[in-house]
């Protein structure tokens, strides 16, 4: 059975509301990236992991990741380049991350 690639943004008609709604993480994190950073703070605490993130948007949880677990590398992916150009403006200064516009169904 053949995977079917969904395109979640097709064109950029929304590209400044879904940047602009996505940036609000960035300014207040929300309630579920805190309980992420809990739960995997003591396997990332002092080590150095390879950490994928899958369907990054515009990198925010990269953002905070890359700046607590700085010895970790942080990879983004997302089919979406105006997102992965966002990304990789709000991660510019973090040499731990990087970002790739690819499809998961491709890795």
């Amino acid at each position: 059975m053949k995977n079917k690639n969904y395109t979640y943004f097709t064109d950029n008609k929304d590209r400044e509301l879904n940047v602009s709604q996505m940036k609000k993480y960035v300014k207040n994190k929300q309630e579920i990236d805190k309980v992420l950073i809990k739960l995997i703070r003591p396997y990332l605490k002092n080590k150095k992991i390879k950490v994928l993130d899958a369907c990054c948007g515009i990198g925010h949880l990269d953002y905070f990741l890359s700046n607590l677990f700085i010895e970790s590398s942080f990879q983004g992916i997302d089919q979406t380049s105006y997102l992965i150009d966002e990304a990789r403006k709000l991660c510019s200064k973090r040499k731990n991350v990087t970002f790739e516009i690819n499809d998961m169904s491709n890795i």
